[in-house]
């Protein structure tokens, strides 16, 4: 069956809609006026405030904002140690490489930021090949130069969220990639991505990347994470790790896209979003479904949503 690029691309959008939902408030997850705040302590999911379908209109349509593009791909490399599955690795040389759509005040690469604060969406790719042969073919190596831009595969996702107020990131994890699963350091590496977010709003910090471009422009306040198969997983474990390692960075919304479920991870008390694929190929089993399973509130059901989607 012949499917048009928009009609392929439709879900996806329509998931970064519910992002941008999430973290610009139009959906919220207390108890709707009148609600017994016990009424519901037993259950898993969350609930929705109601709201008028007319007051929310289409997030995944085109938003008022012109769209700008800048990109980053840091001098000083990292080295990232992790430990998971009882065993500990280290990747040296990682690059702190990513695109970014944001809104402007005019459209094109580079241009000044819209006036105000906007929410932060941070994406992360999957183990994908790293390496573009001489057959155009993309592999795990051996290294030939030229390597595959990975995180602009989520150009597309980017330009709607940006359209829509968002200053919204796609990172490398090319050097996490062709290795094992590595999902805690994938963790990590979006972390470190905060930490430079964090920094380039700062007005007092250093800013030799964007020279101030983005000083008092990011939401802090408010940050989502998303990301495909490994990265799908790994934004949990940044999410968990955020919460117990004293980033304290406010990550309200995740939305996992096919991912794995390699580590078992249990999330509590943030709104989750899963999208799968029912015909995967890669992650046939549908193992991330593992993952929504396990999220639950810890303390109040109204302070967690949850859902599951399947793409047929």
């Amino acid at each position: 069956m012949n499917r048009s690029r928009g009609a392929f691309y439709r879900p996806l959008l329509y998931a970064a809609a519910l992002m941008l939902s999430l973290l610009s408030g139009t959906i919220s997850f207390s108890a709707p006026p009148g609600d017994d705040e016990h009424e519901h302590d037993n259950e898993h999911e969350g609930r929705l405030c109601r709201h008028k379908p007319e007051n929310v209109g289409d997030p995944s349509r085109p938003g008022p904002h012109h769209v700008a593009t800048a990109s980053y791909n840091l001098p000083n490399t990292i080295t990232i140690t992790a430990t998971e599955g009882g065993s500990t690795t280290t990747d040296t040389n990682v690059h702190l490489w990513a695109v970014v759509y944001y809104p402007g005040i005019s459209s094109g690469a580079n241009k000044a930021v819209a006036p105000g604060k906007h929410p932060l969406v941070v994406y992360l790719h999957g183990n994908h090949g790293i390496w573009i042969d001489s057959g155009g073919n993309h592999t795990c190596g051996p290294p030939t130069g030229n390597p595959v831009p990975n995180h602009e595969g989520y150009n597309y996702i980017l330009e709607r969220l940006a359209s829509h107020g968002f200053i919204a990131v796609s990172i490398n994890a090319n050097d996490l990639n062709c290795k094992g699963g590595r999902i805690v350091a994938r963790g990590k590496l979006i972390l470190q991505h905060l930490g430079l977010w964090k920094d380039w709003n700062d007005p007092t910090k250093p800013d030799p990347t964007f020279h101030g471009r983005f000083h008092h422009h990011v939401d802090m306040d408010r940050i989502g994470l998303a990301g495909h198969s490994r990265g799908g997983e790994g934004i949990v474990s940044a999410y968990l790790e955020n919460q117990s390692s004293g980033f304290a960075f406010h990550i309200k919304a995740l939305h996992s896209i096919s991912p794995v479920d390699f580590d078992s991870f249990v999330l509590a008390d943030v709104p989750y979003y899963v999208l799968m694929g029912a015909a995967d190929g890669d992650v046939w089993d549908l193992e991330g479904a593992r993952i929504y399973d396990r999220a639950a509130p810890r303390t109040n059901a109204h302070r967690m949503a949850k859902m599951q989607s399947y793409l047929y």
